[in-house]
């Protein structure tokens, strides 16, 4: 975690920018909690999009498909997890099948927005990229979902959380045990599906 905080303080530095704002989504969501709690006041606002509690918390794994969860259950059978890992890599050899084999575990809504060939373009290319290390750069990846070197309370700037209620995949109940943190919260749902939750100065 703190590596990846590491990167953005470099990448911002490269740029020539001062403070800035971190969206992540999924458990990119996490690396840019993890981002604000160790660049501090660099970091003006989080956003994060249909991120799950790390799996260690209580119950945070009954909220999310088994598919993500697998790896973390394989973490005390290090051989399993590794094969796991070398045989998604070998799917993703093929971004557009790859895709396709995934969506069948998510729903219509999801299957109507992945339809979109600007969406599905930009989706291939990002999953090429994340299997471009091979099985160990997902598995390294992955492994922030699992337990965090920091607390959630420790993040001072404000929060805005964003979920699909229609999300079958990580479901809008697994943020919230994290979001429960943020101590003036707003929920508000829109026409398309999801709720925010926005503190003020949160301590998150």
């Amino acid at each position: 975690m703190r590596g990846s905080a590491e990167d953005t303080a470099q990448l911002a530095d490269h740029l020539g920018i001062d403070r800035f704002a971190l969206l992540g989504s999924s458990g990119g969501g996490l690396h840019a909690l993890a981002a604000a709690r160790s660049l501090g006041e660099r970091v003006t606002h989080v956003v994060t999009v249909a991120t799950p509690a790390p799996f260690d918390q209580r119950g945070a794994t009954k909220w999310v498909h088994w598919l993500a969860v697998l790896p973390y259950r394989l973490r005390h059978v290090p051989p399993l997890r590794r094969a796991w890992f070398a045989f998604l890599a070998s799917q993703a050899k093929d971004p557009s099948a790859h895709i396709d084999a995934m969506m069948r575990f998510f729903g219509p809504e999801d299957r109507a927005v992945f339809a979109d060939p600007v969406f599905r373009s930009q989706l291939e290319r990002g999953d090429a990229e994340v299997w471009a290390q091979g099985p160990t750069g997902a598995d390294s990846d992955l492994a922030v979902m699992t337990q965090l070197d920091f607390r959630l309370s420790d993040v001072r700037q404000p929060v805005a959380a964003y979920h699909g209620q229609a999300d079958t995949y990580v479901r809008p109940e697994a943020p919230r045990s994290w979001q429960a943190c943020c101590p003036t919260p707003t929920s508000t749902s829109s026409p398309g599906g999801t709720f925010a939750c926005s503190p003020s100065g949160a301590s998150c």
